[in-house]
C-alpha cells in the first residue's frame, strides 16, 4: 500500500478514536490481527460512558473504514472542516468533563 491522503485520514482517525473513547480502535497484539481487524471493519468498543458528540462518532468511525471511499465516500473538506475547527472546543470540554488522563504504566520512570 501507498501512504496517501487516505492513509493520513485513517492514522488520524485511530488516534482520535483512541483520545476520544479510551482505547485503541483495533485491539490485535500483531500486525497480521490489525490488519485482519481493520479490513473486517472489526473495531472495538470504546468507554460508552464517554459522552461523544453524534457527528463527530460517525466522522472518526467513517475515516476508520477499510476503504473510506466505500458508500458515502471519505471525508468530506466540510467534515475535515468541522472536526479541526471543533476540536480545541471538545478538547476543552472533555478537560472539564474527565479531568486530566491518568498517567499510563508506560509513563513511569525506569526502577533502578
Amino acid at each position: 500500500d501507498q501512504l496517501s491522503a487516505a492513509s493520513d485520514q485513517f492514522a488520524f482517525c485511530a488516534a482520535l478514536f483512541e483520545a476520544l473513547f479510551g482505547e485503541r480502535p483495533f485491539d490485535g497484539r500483531s500486525c497480521r490481527e490489525l490488519s485482519r481487524q481493520k479490513h473486517l471493519e472489526l473495531l472495538a468498543e470504546g468507554d460508552r460512558r464517554r459522552e461523544v458528540p453524534a457527528w463527530l462518532r460517525k466522522v472518526v468511525l467513517r475515516g476508520l473504514r477499510a476503504d473510506p471511499r466505500g458508500g458515502a465516500g471519505g471525508l468530506s473538506t466540510s467534515q475535515w472542516l468541522a472536526v479541526a475547527f471543533g476540536l480545541p472546543a471538545l478538547a476543552g470540554w472533555a478537560w472539564l468533563r474527565f479531568g486530566p488522563a491518568p498517567p499510563s504504566p508506560d509513563d513511569a520512570p525506569p526502577s533502578a
